[in-house]
């Protein structure tokens, strides 16, 4: 992997254990928490997308970050990151 693909992409580790690769196709920072839109399938047309939603503090050296599960929430985001990627979302 490229540093470059190192940049765009990062591993989600899942409350199971399970890692998982994902490609970051967009990030907002919004009321001062930031959210990227990600992806496993990078290469697909139709690939399915998440948000993830950054947990960690400004102080803590590495970046947590959740899957944003909370409808009102996520309407919100997903919004913005349609308009900034001009991709449509299914929520």
């Amino acid at each position: 992997m490229s540093e470059k693909d190192r940049a765009d992409s990062l591993i989600f580790t899942g409350d199971d254990g399970e890692e998982i690769l994902f490609t970051i196709i967009a990030d907002t920072r919004i009321n001062g928490r930031n959210y990227l839109l990600v992806t496993d399938r990078p290469d697909d047309e139709e690939c399915e997308v998440c948000i993830l939603k950054e947990t960690s503090g400004d102080e803590e050296a590495e970046s947590t970050y959740i899957i944003l599960e909370d409808e009102t929430e996520l309407d919100i985001v997903a919004k913005i990151f349609e308009e900034d990627t001009e991709l449509s979302i299914e929520r």
